[in-house]
């Protein structure tokens, strides 16, 4: 099964202007900071050329899609100024990706798309409730937006878990179980771990109690030998995304194949 790492590549790649961010929300937009790089905007600003970003993965044969929001949170809002935005941010991005997944779908009946909820790392100093907290907030606009499965792409267990526990209230009160799970393990090429100085099998253990459809690792082509740890551990679906030199190496490829996270459409149809 062939997953995106989320359309941010792609969306960066069209070097827009201040403005172009800004776009259908600038009056909004009056009292922020400035937008230039921000793509989980975009799904508010520009929707239709996120929506036709999604529908360029999906051509190019992804099977699953993830949400325009890695950073789409308090913690990666913050800078922007545009943490007010956050749970219409998502709801905006997971409604996008569903709707492109099914106008592809609709052209090939035999290969339906799915969408993930983008959950990414925290990346800054802070305790577990306020992770929780600025999770939760994530989570509740992507469940609203109707995601199919949510991936969590994380640096170290500890924000894996506190996506995990704001995963579970916000379906809780919806009163719906939370959608199947794609866990990644972010690896230091340098090391070989995690940023939390975590080995794959180690990060696939801490995370296990949710009972994930998948547990992969993200990296660059050394990121192989973290993959053949957690094999060692891993009782679910298994999954790797990195570059195409490390996935042509292998003698079997995981359940869930993707590439890395500066990947464009053309790399997945290539």
């Amino acid at each position: 099964i062939l997953l995106d790492s989320g359309c941010g590549a792609k969306l960066l790649s069209a070097k827009l202007s201040e403005a172009e961010y800004r776009g259908e929300r600038a009056k909004v937009l009056r009292d922020s900071a400035p937008q230039m790089g921000n793509v989980d905007l975009l799904s508010l600003s520009k929707p239709s050329f996120v929506s036709d970003t999604h529908k360029d993965y999906f051509k190019a044969g992804v099977d699953i899609c993830c949400t325009n929001t890695l950073k789409a949170n308090a913690f990666g809002q913050k800078d922007f100024k545009t943490g007010k935005l956050v749970t219409e941010m998502n709801k905006a991005a997971a409604q996008l990706a569903k709707r492109a997944a099914a106008e592809v779908t609709k052209q090939d009946v035999k290969k339906p798309r799915f969408v993930a909820g983008l959950v990414g790392p925290c990346e800054v100093r802070t305790n577990f409730d306020e992770m929780v907290e600025a999770y939760t907030e994530q989570i509740k606009g992507l469940a609203e937006g109707g995601v199919d499965l949510l991936a969590l792409e994380m640096t170290e267990a500890r924000s894996a878990k506190a996506a995990l526990c704001a995963a579970s209230e916000v379906y809780r009160q919806m009163k719906q179980r939370v959608p199947p799970l794609i866990i990644h393990a972010i690896i230091d090429p340098a090391t070989g771990r995690t940023i939390g100085g975590q080995t794959a099998d180690a990060f696939y253990i801490s995370v296990k109690h949710a009972r994930p459809l998948a547990v992969g690792v993200v990296g660059s082509s050394a990121v192989s030998t973290s993959y053949s740890q957690l094999l060692q551990q891993c009782g679910c679906f298994s999954s790797m995304k990195s570059g195409p030199e490390a996935l042509q190496a292998m003698k079997e490829l995981p359940n869930f194949v993707g590439l890395g996270p500066d990947s464009l459409p053309s790399n997945f149809s290539a």
